[in-house]
């Protein structure tokens, strides 16, 4: 592969007294980004970025291997992004008096006996699967271990040999549990916090049993299509409603993308979306378009957690001494919005391990909207 150049297949509006010099040395740091590198390779990177005064909505590099010509719109697996959307579909259901945040999510579950309740979580000899809140595990503070972060090399390994494996929810908890990762629990209920896709794999099943409706059908119903969200929607269980292509993503060398089935991300990460329906996602969540109570946004923006601070399915970030609420994901993905001076950040460089530090874009990003 030649070394990637940026193609000019989007709109940049600037307005009012933004220094246009201050785009074009963004755009030249970002093409310089773009490596083709055998190694790490970056092949695309997304940005939307845009106050009252500036929109910068550009793609850079190439969408794929094969030298496809990026697009502003093309689309990328969003991962933990995710958990923002399934957050707020569990939180319309608190709404709807459907679900009892404190309730144990076992009251709901406890039918699907693969899930095995009573050794979900065993800590210090005793068992608390069945104590645990939907609360806590929209916050990750039901001290339930990650099959990602908890058994990484495990997995990776197990991705490998089983590229095209289609995993569903039960296929999940058969890998938790003949890994023992219900052994590696990291404190009881409510007593710490620790980010676990497991979770949100609770919260998803949740949202299927109480609503009689697919994960997909629920996102589609609820946020997709009130919020007019063309280009996203929950890969493997729905068909991409665009003609946007997905751009590829990598571990390293290794292209996920065109080789490797990510169904295992599920309602942790499993949805595809682009810049722009991102960028319409937290405006309406914000705009109170999503939720009946501007109190249930509050409760889902408060933070618990000491360190990183995390609500309900989502992080609150400072930036500059500027407080943005939004998430990341796993593939190089960002989505950070400042309601006190209407500023988005939306980035996406898909690639895990990237030759140069995340925060160094996300820090020039951050001061084109200071």
């Amino acid at each position: 592969m030649r070394i990637l150049f940026f193609f000019i297949l989007s709109m940049t509006t600037a307005y009012g007294q933004v220094n246009q010099k201050d785009i074009h040395k963004f755009e030249k740091y970002v093409n310089k980004l773009l490596t083709d590198s055998q190694k790490a390779p970056v092949a695309n990177i997304f940005c939307y970025i845009e106050n009252d005064s500036i929109l910068v909505h550009k793609g850079f590099g190439h969408l794929n291997v094969k030298g496809d010509e990026v697009n502003k719109n093309s689309t990328f697996k969003i991962a933990s992004i995710t958990k923002m959307f399934t957050s707020t579909v569990i939180l319309q259901m608190m709404e709807e008096d459907l679900i009892d945040l404190d309730a144990p999510v076992s009251r709901y579950l406890s039918d699907i006996n693969y899930l095995q309740f009573d050794s979900l979580h065993l800590y210090q000899g005793k068992s608390y699967g069945n104590t645990i809140t939907i609360r806590q595990l929209l916050q990750h503070r039901s001290g339930l271990g990650d099959i990602f972060i908890d058994t990484y090399e495990t997995f990776v390994d197990h991705m490998k040999k089983h590229s095209q494996k289609e995993w569903t929810p039960e296929k999940l908890f058969e890998f938790y549990y003949k890994n023992e990762v219900n052994h590696m629990t990291h404190f009881q209920p409510d007593s710490g916090y620790y980010y676990t896709d497991v979770g949100y794999f609770l919260l998803g099943l949740t949202i299927e049993k109480v609503t009689k409706k697919s994960l997909a059908e629920n996102y589609r119903e609820r946020i997709l299509d009130p919020l007019e969200l063309t280009s996203t929607y929950f890969e493997y269980h729905e068909e991409n409603p665009s003609k946007n292509k997905q751009a590829s993503a990598y571990i390293g060398d290794w292209e996920i993308t065109g080789n490797v089935n990510t169904s295992y991300d599920w309602g942790g990460g499993g949805l595809v979306s682009n810049t722009q329906d991102l960028s319409k996602f937290i405006h309406g969540l914000f705009d109170q378009k999503l939720f009946q109570k501007k109190e249930t946004l509050e409760m889902m923006t408060e933070a618990r957690s000491i360190g990183r601070k995390y609500g309900m399915g989502i992080t609150t970030y400072s930036f500059n001494d500027r407080i943005y609420y939004g998430h990341g994901g796993f593939w190089g993905s960002l989505m950070a919005y400042d309601p006190i001076h209407n500023s988005t950040i939306i980035l996406s460089i898909n690639q895990v391990e990237p030759p140069f530090q995340e925060i160094k874009l996300i820090k020039k990003a951050v001061a084109l909207v200071e």
